[in-house]
């Protein structure tokens, strides 16, 4: 789960001598995104401790805001404000531990953008 949202920050900034590479940065989030949604959702919650869960919600909700970002700028993908207030809305309701600064850049973001979406209509 850690390793393709890992390697889509590698793929982004172009760390640990990768180039950057946006279209691979995007389908490793994605892959993240993905994993990390059903690796909370199918396997038992008995088998999983409290830390595990916490930290594929974690892995999900920053592959999920990524995603957002690179619809929103364009990265990797066409730029999409409908699926970038998606992928944002899905962050934040994957997000358990509120933290202000994450939480208040997500609200703005998503504010921001319904209004920009709903005057391009």
């Amino acid at each position: 789960l850690v390793v393709p949202c890992r390697l889509g920050d590698f793929y982004f900034y172009g760390m640990g001598g990768c180039a950057v590479d946006y279209p691979a940065a995007f389908q490793k989030y994605a892959e993240a995104s993905n994993l990390g949604a059903a690796q909370v959702r199918c396997v038992p919650r008995l088998l999983l401790t409290l830390g595990a869960i916490k930290f594929a919600l974690f892995v999900s909700t920053q592959a999920s805001y990524n995603l957002g970002y690179m619809y929103e700028a364009g990265l990797g993908h066409r730029k999409n404000i409908s699926a970038a207030l998606l992928f944002y809305r899905q962050s934040l309701s994957q997000l358990q531990v509120r933290k202000p600064m994450q939480y208040c850049d997500l609200i703005c973001r998503i504010r921001s953008l319904n209004s920009t979406f709903a005057l391009s209509l």
